[in-house]
Order: structure tokens, then sequence, then C-alpha cells
């Protein structure tokens, strides 16, 4: 099994990311959304590991949740990682308090994780909430209207740290940031 530790929205932030990925289910055919299809909730993810010391690292994890402010969020730009099955997702603006959350979760994924993907790293870290992977080139202009036809940019607050195991997707553990 597979385990992320993950940021999840304000409520109010959460539903309006959860109506975005259900336009994109109902418009964009064979798309994978992350909200119907994983049955994730909608989040950004710190770090993905191969394996995990979960009763460990959920203690840590909610150390580290004990340390931390809830953060402001704003997702301004839609980005794709062009991969074999392309990630379509939106990107925050990356903020001082977003990378000290990180850079203080990486010590425990080190030593508690096994073989934690290099590019959820800090220095390769590209902070982003996926809204569907699967999608094909041609559907990606209307991919990006439909996304685009909402007020960008999106605001909200990272309020809570999570560790999730997957797939499928399974909550571990929770905590709420300060």
């Amino acid at each position: 099994m597979a385990y992320a530790i993950t940021l999840f929205f304000n409520p109010a932030l959460e539903s309006r990311l959860r109506r975005i990925c259900n336009v994109l289910r109902e418009e964009i055919e064979g798309a994978v959304t992350v909200i119907e299809d994983v049955k994730s909730r909608p989040h950004i993810s710190l770090a993905v590991m191969e394996g995990a010391n979960v009763i460990e690292l959920s203690e840590k994890l909610r150390q580290v949740a004990d340390r931390h402010h809830a953060l402001p969020v704003t997702l301004s730009s839609v980005g794709l990682f062009p991969k074999a099955e392309p990630v379509f997702f939106l990107a925050p603006v990356v903020g001082h308090e977003l990378l000290t959350l990180h850079a203080d979760v990486w010590p425990h994924v080190a030593r508690l994780g096994r073989n934690p993907w290099s590019e959820y790293a800090p220095g390769r870290f590209v902070p982003h909430s996926t809204l569907m992977t699967s999608v094909r080139t041609d559907q990606l202009e209307r991919a990006t209207t439909l996304v685009l036809e909402n007020t960008f940019p999106i605001t909200g607050e990272l309020v809570e740290l999570g560790l999730v195991e997957f797939a499928p997707v399974k909550p571990l553990m929770s905590a709420m940031l300060l």
C-alpha cells in the first residue's frame, strides 16, 4: 500500500472544488476525477511514500499539526503534469507558511516512510490539488475552459493535516491545524 500526507481545505473551498470536479466528470469523457472516481477529498499532498510506520507517523503528524496554524490558500492557476496518464490540477500560490509546513513534515517521512516519492521532496515539491487524471490531449482545452469559468483566484484555507492509504483511498488519521 502507498500512503500520502495531505492538507485538506476548509469546508466551503472543499465544496467548491467538488462542484468543479463534478462538472469535469460530466463534461470530459473518460477522465478520472479525484472526488468521484478516486473517492478522495480535495487536497494538497505534502508527501507520498510506498510504505510507512503508520502508528508512529500518525503521532508525529499530530505534533506537526499542533505547531501550525491554518494556512490561507489561493488557487490561482491551472496546471498539467504531462505523464502517460496526465494529471490536471489547480495550483496554489506558494507561500512561506506552506513551505515551512512541508519542511516540518519531511524529516518524519524520511525516518518513518519507505520509498518516498522524490517529486514531493523539498526542492522538488510542486504543490497542487489534482482535479482529474487520464485526460486526453484533445480534451485539455475543454477542461481548461470549464475550470476557467470559475472566478479566479479561488481562495480559502488549508485547515487539516491527514494521512491516507491508497488505492483505494482510506483515511488513517487527521488533525486540525491551529
